[in-house]
């Protein structure tokens, strides 16, 4: 067990140049740790900026304090005539409010840091939740009219870059956000295992490089690795790599991130991506659980296929949840490699020399005819089209369709007259033999069809990160510092949580609606058509749209001298019977 800080402290003053020329100041706090060797940060904070072409420091003002503001000449006149009034957002502000507390993630956070910075980090969460992504340079203006957020103060850009630039510099803020969401789940939890990548204006960053993107917008990329709990759809924890690194070279950390959370007994459900015989080497070693979709073509994967193929069709291997679909499961061993921590006497081997071993697998094999039918059909247009504009004059083609002219295509060109193209019609049969397979690899998981939904389970999530990207601010970095793009990421990934638990919500409510309970004024006709009326509004309006309808019911709060009073937008029926089935009682928020 390692020695605790020994508690010395030192404090350091730096300077942070800003693009406009300004330059803000910062104390940090140090405090030294014997076990790493070197000291870890306790406290940073802003103390003031230096002008442009000025030494002086300017200090920071001090706030105000809490709902106190320099009041206008308007205000100050209605202020002596004993008239103040107020008018602020709260349909929206109160669900959101609901969300964070009822959820945990709000503990989380505070559990994670100081009480103002964590207030700091939702408030901005629930900007980029309501504002539908909205740059952080507005969130001041939207401060106005959205006054139910922990931080009571207004939110500068310059105050919301400090922010960023805070907890990029502290991982463990990050980290403990993460801790607190991992343990809200238990033993036997499903991760899903999602890479994506996402574009950055901002130039010089360590991780922004050029590789696979997406979007193919030509920008320099990060790639988000992501773990979501497949009970609750809940995202647990992110890690990022530069741009340019494959998926599969970063699934060694991706473990060690989970090993840190506790959460080595998961099984981790992933695409593609992530498989190689290395990382199921990897996985083996250190007894993860995993189901992992693999290329038809991998070379110990081929054989099995052929063996089974032609009987892929018969009715007794016929999916129950996927119609055209069919699967059946090849349990075999397969020889891996490993390269060796320690040495062996006894087998002859040093540190650093490969070994084979070998471990159980469990090969599922999907066909569907129906995605045969459009696959087959998507190459016969793809080579009928290269053909066409090959013979019309056309000789640069992208490096994708000359991978295809060269293995399915054979070209004589004439010096006069049009070229003679065949096609190889072997190859080609050959290729379409495989259309409509896929196939899945576990450790643990024997049935095939349970593994099936599992993976499409994993495959809705990949789907929700898409909208996650599109809905709060998530599909182009903005900022330009890599502390600062680190921060933002966190915030973000505190509004990815308020998202999905608010999704996860009305997914509950709506399997309620129109439904008989056995209560008798519950299950009266009336009743029933009320609520399919409002399953029929859910299911017809995105959560953004949800959030833009109820952040019309305002509060406004009134005294003058004949009285003082406070109200709210009307909401009508159905608005009241979603507020009430899903928690939310606005009255709490009148006089908070």
């Amino acid at each position: 067990m390692g020695r605790k800080a020994s508690g010395k402290e030192r404090v350091d003053i730096f300077d942070k140049p800003q693009a406009n020329g300004t330059v803000y100041v910062y104390k940090r706090i140090s405090v030294y740790n014997p076990d790493k060797g070197y000291y870890v940060s306790k406290e940073q904070k802003l103390i003031g900026k230096k002008l442009p072409g000025s030494d002086e420091i300017v200090p920071t003002r001090p706030k105000a304090a809490k709902g106190s503001r320099k009041a206008s000449s308007h205000e100050k006149t209605l202020s002596a005539q004993g008239v103040s009034a107020s008018r602020v957002r709260i349909g929206a502000s109160a669900i959101v409010d609901f969300i964070g507390k009822e959820s945990g993630i709000d503990n989380d956070v505070y559990a994670s840091c100081d009480e103002a910075v964590a207030k700091k980090i939702i408030s901005v969460a629930r900007y980029y939740l309501q504002s539908d992504g909205e740059a952080t340079s507005h969130i001041e203006k939207w401060q106005l009219t959205h006054q139910m957020m922990p931080y009571g103060y207004p939110i500068s850009e310059d105050a919301a870059h400090d922010l960023f630039t805070l907890i990029g510099a502290d991982e463990t803020i990050s980290q403990s956000v993460f801790f607190g969401r991992a343990s809200h789940l238990d033993d036997t939890n499903v991760l899903a295992y999602d890479a994506s990548t996402v574009s950055t204006y901002g130039h010089g960053h360590v991780r922004s490089r050029y590789g696979y993107n997406k979007d193919a917008d030509g920008l320099e990329t990060d790639k988000l690795f992501t773990f979501y709990s497949m009970s609750n759809r809940q995202p647990v924890c992110f890690m990022t790599v530069p741009g340019n690194i494959p998926d599969v070279l970063a699934v060694g950390n991706a473990m060690k991130q989970l090993d840190v959370l506790g959460l080595q007994q998961s099984e981790v459900i992933s695409d593609c991506g992530f498989y190689s015989e290395d990382n199921l080497s990897l996985m083996f070693q250190e007894s993860y659980n995993f189901i992992t979709r693999a290329q038809h073509d991998v070379r110990w994967i081929r054989p099995e296929i052929d063996k089974v193929l032609k009987q892929m069709e018969d009715t007794a291997n016929m999916c129950p949840d996927e119609a055209g679909t069919y699967g059946l499961t090849v349990c075999l061993t397969h020889e891996f490699e490993k390269v060796r921590k320690y040495g062996s006497r006894e087998k002859g081997l040093k540190a650093g020399d490969t070994e084979a071993f070998s471990r159980r697998v469990y090969l599922h094999i999907y066909f569907n005819d129906v995605n045969r039918i459009k696959k087959n059909r998507a190459l016969d247009e793809e080579l009928s089209k290269l053909r066409d504009e090959y013979i019309s004059g056309q000789r640069d083609f992208k490096p994708a369709a000359q991978k295809l002219i060269d293995k399915y295509m054979v070209i004589k060109d004439k010096r006069n007259g049009d070229p003679e193209i065949k096609f190889k019609t072997k190859a080609i049969r050959e290729a379409k033999k495989y259309h409509g397979v896929f196939v899945l690899v576990s450790n643990k998981e024997k049935d095939a069809f349970e593994a099936l939904r599992k993976f499409r389970k994993r495959e809705w999530i990949e789907d929700f990160f898409e909208e996650y990207k599109q809905r709060i601010g998530g599909k182009k970095y903005r900022v330009w510092d890599d502390l600062t793009l680190d921060g933002k990421k966190l915030i973000q990934f505190v509004a990815l949580c308020y998202y999905e638990y608010f999704s996860r919500k009305i997914r509950e409510i709506k399997k309620t609606l129109g439904v008989k309970n056995g209560e008798h004024d519950h299950d009266l006709k009336v009743n029933l058509d009320k609520e399919k009326a409002l399953k029929n509004w859910l299911d017809n309006t995105s959560i953004q749209e949800i959030f833009d309808w109820f952040d019309a019911v305002e509060k406004v709060d009134v005294t003058t001298p004949y009285a003082k009073q406070v109200w709210t937008t009307e909401v009508i029926e159905r608005d009241k019977m979603f507020l009430e089935k899903l928690g939310v009682e606005l009255q709490n928020y009148l006089n908070p």
